[in-house]
């Protein structure tokens, strides 16, 4: 089940490490995304609404789209008034054009008014494009008669198609300006011209992924628009898939991933349920996908069947839950446990607390609706009126999906934008909420009890507990009393003393804590803007570590809560949390923390990416060939053959360090180009964020959008290619 995020209790920190697969290793400040299909740089704007009444005129543009390379003017656009009625020309109508970004007239106008003539049309002054390209469109109005019309602009990035060999560049193709490399010199235009060095080898593709095809043949397969599929060597179409469905993806070879995940070989469907592959070479005469299907199992097919299971490849990575409060634990399975007891299961929210007597309790919603209360592992009470989609906030408070906000059984606020329960006194049972007016108030035992008047007013305003509150310009106040500027994240807490306490953290990086009057520092050990206080004194930096003040707790954290102990027990501050291994903890003060072990490890069905030759990278990082595991901490890496049949691979670890392996063997692949967004593609060549393409250590050019590397045909003494792109400006 999916465990809904508590809006008070929770603090994660779980990575989330995004997809990016595609055959065209873009630089991610021009183009994200995946680079199977049509590059769209620029995001497409809306064509406004205008009313319909009294629309008798129809507009239409002289095409349904517009294609142009960066740079290049769109010449000769006009549009078209007529009646809607009998279809006659409108004469003397006033039309008005208005380019997207980055788009403009001759004269630098944005904006084009022209009055129709005769035969009801008005030419546009050449449209002058950006070096960047994209998707956009264009939309023409006439206000007097409250009509519009839009067309498509498709403008294919302005940049160079080259070739290096080696660290030289060797050649360009003018013929393939403005396309993307896709591997083995071909290269796809964002309009889906599709070019092998200066041949075009067809238009209206889609996706395309080349290859080197038998004696080292330069290939590319590739997916029409239409649907379909087609291989190509040196520019010569030499077969046809006409079995592959439209929005199929060329995922190298002669493989292709249909939108419903069935993977063909050709024409033929080898795998169902498929999320991701890869096809290459793998002998002279061996093809060969690499995949992984819904069930996380990494296999391979070789020339039409599948062969092989790679087994050593984990499957699945651990699923942390999230630690609640008070020792209290949800698994991502929903099970939620007081130390190692079970509470319930199906929960899809809960909030720790301290009740009566410093009681270590909890407030939990049920995923089919109802909430209950429990006290150290067992249920105390009920709240069946709470409705399904409701969040634990605190204390016996539940915020609706509706915005109404529970006391227990009964609506005591509707309209709520945000709130947090907590304990007050010894038998005050307290929420502060901000409803839809922005004003912030306080519920103290089942009345609304106080209005915060001093407090800006404000939807965005954030109650962190105890009265505190961080304004919507980011001052911290406890009721009346403004504390402090520019907090970025702020938890309150009670001490043994029942002194209403908070930690903060301001923008510039720095933690405090105040008791509500005084402000103090609290350290600097965990310094940072995107720490977080999560009470009681402990922080937990992006990175994951846990301090208690400047004191280090532990590290590799995801979620993380303080609260004071029971003083009569001799208790402190402690700390509940869980770790990235899926593993529950507790923390008395800065002591070693004790794991909970009867709470699950819970993991989670995760596919490893597969890169090519074997290689893949698994959920956790590991980078494997086949059964070998040879790193860890990679993420991203680029499979290749160089001409003595060596299954190589280069790959960038966490820490941005490049490495290269033949499969058995690590070694290093320079530090030039180091960095940890920087990409292999393939061949000993590397792409940096900033467009740098290294062979190695040597730098080869800049300005690089997309490129990809190959080894070239070793018979005619071809060694490491690089077809690459590069941006031109205007």
């Amino acid at each position: 089940m999916t465990v809904s995020a508590d809006s008070h209790s929770d603090i994660d920190r779980k990575a989330d490490r995004s997809e990016a697969g595609g055959w065209a290793v873009r630089r991610r400040t021009v183009v994200a995304g995946a680079a199977w299909g049509l590059p769209v740089i620029m995001i497409a704007t809306a064509a406004p609404a205008y009313a319909a009444a009294s629309q008798t005129v129809n507009l239409a543009f002289d095409k349904v789209q517009y294609v142009a390379t960066g740079c290049q003017p769109i010449t000769g656009a006009t549009v078209t008034a007529t009646n809607r009625t009998d279809g006659r020309p409108v004469a003397g109508l006033s039309i008005s054009v208005t380019l997207p970004r980055g788009f403009s007239y001759p004269t630098g106008a944005t904006t084009y008014t022209g009055t129709t003539n005769a035969s009801g049309v008005v030419a546009l002054p050449d449209i002058v494009t950006p070096s960047t390209g994209g998707t956009v469109t264009l939309t023409a109005v006439a206000a007097t008669v409250s009509t519009s019309a839009s067309a498509s602009v498709t403008v294919n990035l302005n940049t160079q198609a080259t070739l290096a060999l080696g660290t030289s560049v060797s050649k360009t193709y003018a013929s393939a300006a403005g396309g993307v490399s896709v591997g083995n010199r071909h290269f796809l235009t964002a309009s889906g011209d599709l070019f092998f060095e200066n041949t075009k080898i067809a238009s209206g593709v889609a996706s395309a992924a080349g290859w080197f095809t038998t004696n080292w043949a330069k290939g590319v397969c590739f997916v029409l628009s239409s649907g379909g599929a087609k291989q190509a060597q040196f520019g010569s179409i030499v077969d046809s898939y006409p079995a592959v469905p439209v929005g199929s993806k060329a995922v190298g070879g002669v493989g292709f991933l249909a939108p419903n995940g069935d993977l063909y070989y050709g024409n033929t469907v080898l795998a169902t349920g498929v999320v991701t592959a890869w096809g290459y070479r793998i002998t002279a005469t061996g093809e060969a996908i690499d995949f992984v299907g819904s069930d996380g199992v990494p296999k391979r097919i070789l020339n039409g069947a599948v062969d092989k299971t790679y087994s050593a490849i984990p499957t699945s990575v651990p699923n942390p839950g999230t630690s609640v409060g008070n020792r209290h634990f949800l698994t991502a399975s929903g099970d939620l446990f007081f130390e190692n007891t079970k509470i319930a299961s199906g929960v899809a929210s809960a909030a720790g607390w301290f009740t009566t007597n410093w009681a270590k309790g909890v407030c939990f919603v049920l995923s089919s609706g109802g909430a209950k209360q429990a006290q150290f592992g067992s249920i105390v009470d009920s709240y069946p009126a709470v409705p399904v989609g409701s969040k634990a906030v605190g204390g016996v408070g539940f915020l609706a999906p509706n915005g109404d906000l529970y006391y227990g059984n009964t609506v005591l606020a509707t309209g709520v934008v945000t709130a947090w329960g907590y304990r007050i006194t010894a038998t005050g049972e307290a929420i502060d909420f901000v409803g839809s007016d922005g004003v912030p108030k306080r519920i103290l035992n089942g009345a609304v009890d106080k209005t915060y008047s001093a407090i800006p007013t404000s939807k965005a305003i954030k109650p962190v507990g105890q009265s505190y509150f961080i304004a919507a310009n980011g001052d911290l106040y406890r009721d009346a009393t403004k504390l402090a500027s520019n907090v970025v994240a702020a938890r309150a807490w009670v001490n043994a003393a029942w002194t209403y306490q908070a930690d903060f953290v301001t923008s510039d990086g720095k933690l405090f804590t105040t008791d509500g009057t005084n402000v103090g520092s609290a350290g600097t050990a965990a310094a940072g803007a995107a720490t977080l206080p999560v009470g009681a004194g402990y922080f937990l930096t992006a990175a994951g570590a846990l301090y208690l003040w400047d004191t280090l707790v532990t590290s590799n954290v995801t979620s993380a809560y303080g609260l004071a102990g029971n003083p009569g027990a001799g208790e402190g501050s402690e700390g509940s949390f869980v770790t990235s291994d899926a593993k529950s903890w507790l923390a008395l003060g800065s002591a070693a923390p004790t794991q909970y072990a009867s709470v699950p490890v819970e993991s989670v069905v995760k596919a490893a990416k597969p890169v090519g030759q074997s290689y893949f990278i698994a959920a956790n990082g590991d980078l494997y060939r086949d059964a070998t595991k040879l790193a860890s901490n990679v993420v991203a890496a680029r499979a290749w053959v160089n001409a003595a049949w060596t299954y190589q691979a280069d790959f960038v670890t966490s820490d941005g360090k490049l490495f290269t392996t033949d499969g058995t063997n690590v070694g290093s692949a320079g530090t030039a180009a180091a960095g940890a967004a920087t990409l292999p593609v393939g061949a000993g060549y590397f792409l940096t964020a900033a467009g740098a393409l290294y062979l190695w250590d040597t730098l080869v050019t800049s300005n690089v959008t997309s490129a990809y590397g190959l080894a070239g045909n070793p018979g005619a003494g071809e060694g490491s290619e690089g077809s690459y792109a590069v941006q031109v400006a205007c």
